[in-house]
This record gives structure tokens, C-alpha cells and sequence, in this order.
């Protein structure tokens, strides 16, 4: 009898035991994982910091020209510009077969201060124009990004045109500084859709940027970036385009960090929250035993 008690006694404690270091175990893969992914999103990243061909940028607001194509071990090219004559029948039917052709080039823009062309104006960043608003988000922002030729303007008229030679299922990238210039009524907002269209001009996909909201407010994206991914179950991707969407007449796309052919990956947890994780689970298995 005492045997069979001893015995009711320890089972629950191996489970337990066992389970905790399944979690902890399971927890470790899963960072792994997120890591790895991580990585690998990296490997392909288009960051603007070198021409297509490795080369230094140059001085500051130099074109990359409509030809100048990003290329890949895989064979897979990608060149950007700007359509100039975009229609509101574009605009307004997005979801419609469209034939945008870029006809203006994009210009590297160097981060940090202001100059004749800009991308955008750093309410809340310690620069004037084109600053990340904290040490994180600068490193993240980097020395250069792209933008449009005419600096900060009126976008309506124009859609930022990423081409492809051949197809894909999934890119993600950045928009830069998505908020809006009045404080109270938020009637003035920046917002941008991203359309991605097949072979063929056809439509596959699209995402919507959030409306911005005033630098003052929380959760505004004043010298942030607003991250976007498009994916395809099936279609190929050979085009995608920016168009913007908001009611602020005086605008600048600052686009950066692009990968061409992969989904922004998922956050992947801090190492101590993983250790506070496990040690959680390990605390309520003694707790438990007790």
C-alpha cells in the first residue's frame, strides 16, 4: 500500500518535470525559428546603402536610373522609378488590369539634415528632415533610402513603380514618417497603398498603410517606419505599386529596406523574455509540487 501511494506520489512530479522542459525546450525552438527567419529575410534585403552594381551612392540625391537593376544569385532583377502620369481611373480602380511604366527616376536620399530634396520631415527626430526619431530607428533607417524626385510634394499624380523580371510570391519593405500636420481634427493625414499586379497587368494583392495621425499623439509614425508585407497564394508578382491614398497635399516617400522576395518576418521575442518564460513555467511545476 505504501508503495502504491509513493508511486501516485512521484507520477505527477515526472510529468511535471518533464513538461516544464518541454516548454522551456519548445521555446528554444521557436526562437530559433523566429531567428533564422529572420536571417534569412535579411540575406535578400535591398537597403539602398550601395548602387546595384556594389558601387559607392555618390553625392547626396543621386538618381538610380530607371535601368539600373538590383540582381540576385537566382537571376531575379528588380529596378524602381516613378510613373508621372498617373490617372484617377488608376487610382480610384486599383483593382482593375493597370499598366503603370516608370518614367522618373528614384533618388538616393542621405539621412540626417536638411538639403534642396528631402524625403521627410523629422517632427519628433533631432534632425530637421530624413532622421530616424531614435538611435534605433536611425541605425534602421541607415545612411540612404530612396525617394521621389521632386522631394516633398504633392504624390497624387505619380505611383512609385517596383518592376520584376521574373515572378514572386511575397516582398515586403518600408514606408517612412506616415503621419498627418494638424493636431485635432486629423483632416490632413498621409497614407499610402501598396498594389502588387501579375504578369500579365492583372490584379493580385494589396495592403493598406494605417491613416497617419499627428506627431504629438501616440502611435504616431512621425520619423518611423511603417512596415508592409504583400504575399500571393498562387499569382506571381511582376509589378508592385505605391500609390498615395491621403488627404496632406505636401508629402514625401521615403521608402527603404525592401526585400523583393519574402514577407516581413515575425518579431522574434527577446532572449530574457524567453528566460523569464521558462523560469515561469519551472516556478509554477515547484509551486505545484508543493
Amino acid at each position: 500500500m505504501k508503495c502504491r501511494i509513493c508511486l501516485r506520489n512521484n507520477a505527477p512530479s515526472t510529468v511535471l518535470r518533464s513538461t516544464g522542459r518541454h516548454l522551456v525546450q519548445a521555446g528554444l525552438v521557436l526562437v530559433a525559428v523566429l531567428f533564422l527567419s529572420a536571417a534569412a529575410h535579411a540575406g535578400v534585403m535591398i537597403d539602398f546603402e550601395t548602387r546595384p552594381d556594389g558601387s559607392t551612392i555618390g553625392p547626396d540625391n543621386s538618381e538610380l536610373g530607371l535601368n539600373e537593376a538590383y540582381t540576385f544569385d537566382s537571376g531575379l532583377e528588380v529596378t524602381f522609378g516613378f510613373d508621372t502620369s498617373v490617372t484617377n481611373s488608376q487610382r480610384n480602380n486599383f483593382t482593375n488590369d493597370s499598366v503603370f511604366s516608370a518614367d522618373e527616376a528614384a533618388k538616393f536620399e542621405l539621412s540626417g539634415g536638411s538639403d534642396n530634396g528631402n524625403g521627410f520631415l523629422s517632427s519628433t527626430a533631432s534632425g530637421q528632415h530624413d532622421t530616424g526619431r531614435d538611435a534605433t530607428a536611425q541605425e534602421q533607417l541607415g545612411d540612404y533610402f530612396l525617394r521621389q524626385g521632386g522631394g516633398i510634394e504633392n504624390p497624387k499624380g505619380t505611383a512609385f513603380v517596383i518592376d520584376y523580371n521574373q515572378g514572386v510570391l511575397a516582398l515586403s519593405g518600408e514606408i517612412w514618417d506616415i503621419d498627418s500636420t494638424q493636431k485635432n481634427n486629423n483632416q490632413k493625414y498621409e497614407s499610402w497603398r501598396v498594389v502588387a499586379y501579375g504578369e500579365d497587368d492583372s490584379y493580385v494583392a494589396h495592403v493598406d498603410s494605417p491613416k497617419g495621425i499627428h506627431h504629438s499623439k501616440n502611435g504616431s509614425l512621425d520619423s518611423l517606419p511603417w512596415v508592409f508585407s504583400v504575399e500571393s497564394s498562387a499569382k506571381l508578382i511582376h509589378q508592385v505599386v505605391i500609390l498615395y491614398t491621403g488627404s496632406a497635399t505636401s508629402v514625401g516617400l521615403a521608402f527603404n529596406n525592401f526585400n523583393p522576395t519574402q514577407a516581413a518576418p515575425p518579431v522574434a521575442p527577446e532572449p530574457s523574455s524567453l528566460m523569464v518564460f521558462g523560469m515561469g513555467a519551472l516556478s509554477c511545476i515547484r509551486f505545484r509540487r508543493r
